[in-house]
């Protein structure tokens, strides 16, 4: 079986159901969304990108695939590459 962790230039992310943010996942899509808002985006989410993210991760059921896909969506998007 595949690790769900994975090295991002010599940090480790752990995004199963068990971590920190698949833990979030699982209680609440919406304190997901806000977290990775804080962590990548400094806070800066617009509120429309911040809907479609909660709409779009609240339809899937896997908590480990919803922190994987909503982390993807939210560190691809170009809200976040306008910040870095």
């Amino acid at each position: 079986m595949k690790s769900s962790t994975t090295p991002i230039y010599g940090i480790t992310v752990d995004l199963s159901a068990t971590s920190p943010l698949g833990t979030l996942a699982a209680s609440s899509t919406a304190d997901l969304i806000d977290t990775l808002g804080l962590m990548f985006m400094h806070g800066q989410m617009p509120a429309n990108m911040r809907q479609a993210l909660i709409n779009h991760v609240s339809t899937l059921s896997d908590t480990a695939q919803a922190a994987r896909v909503a982390t993807f969506l939210v560190v691809t998007s170009p809200q976040y590459k306008d910040l870095h």
